[in-house]
């Protein structure tokens, strides 16, 4: 165990040799820190500083400064809106209808494709029972001067 010892200490004496070690500007943990002569004898009147509520007037101008900016935005927004308005309409208003022409062709062609399909299937069944109704009638009609004597 001796040697492992021996060993991390000559490493570690090689290693603090090239080591540099600035001066932090802040107090670390081992530092010892002296408080400002000014701090009072009774300890409760550091702890009332510390809980008292922050000044209100700084909290009513942040929250004012918060509305004017949110106000500054909207307006902001809607002006640029109006004016950007009129080259977006003439930018897509070609194209937009052209889309809309086509998608309404489309699906008109297929609505008139679709509803002259069905009309043929229709036709033929009525088409189809019409004819058989009359020969039907016809055969009935035949058959009854048949049987007249």
């Amino acid at each position: 165990m001796t040697e492992g010892n021996e060993l991390l200490n000559k490493a570690d004496a090689l290693l603090a040799k090239y080591r540099s070690t600035p001066v932090p500007d802040f107090p670390v943990l081992t530092d010892v820190v002296d408080l400002p002569a000014e701090t009072s004898a009774d300890p409760t009147e550091s702890i009332t500083n510390l809980t008292e509520p922050p000044d209100v007037n700084g909290r009513d101008k942040d929250a004012e400064l918060e509305l004017e900016i949110r106000n500054l935005e909207a307006r902001l927004r809607s002006q640029l809106l109006l004016a950007i308005e009129p080259y977006v309409a003439n930018c897509l208003d070609g194209p937009l209808k052209a889309l809309i022409k086509t998608l309404l062709d489309e699906a008109l062609a297929h609505t008139v494709a679709e509803l002259a399909s069905k009309i043929q299937v229709e036709t033929t069944a009525l088409v189809s029972d019409a004819v058989t109704k009359a020969v039907e009638r016809e055969i009935v009609d035949f058959r009854s001067e048949l049987e007249r004597p």
